[in-house]
């Protein structure tokens, strides 16, 4: 359970690569699509913080590579 602030990180990466994918890609419906991923981006964006404090394992070195994938 301690990884799970690490991985809501760690997927807003992979969420941001795919975004940049799929634009490259020019995939029909990207508009809805894109929505959908920058929500659930914003979601984990939230949440990440929120587990790690409830957790009690929200270190500097968690928060700058919170920092970072933002």
């Amino acid at each position: 359970m301690k990884y799970f602030p690490l991985a809501l990180i760690y997927s807003r990466l992979a969420i941001g690569a795919l975004l940049v994918a799929l634009s490259y890609l020019g995939v029909a419906h990207f508009a809805a699509l894109a929505v959908g991923l920058l929500t659930l981006g914003v979601l984990t964006d939230v949440f990440d913080g929120i587990v790690a404090r409830q957790l009690n394992i929200s270190t500097e070195k968690l928060r700058r590579l919170d920092s970072a994938v933002d």
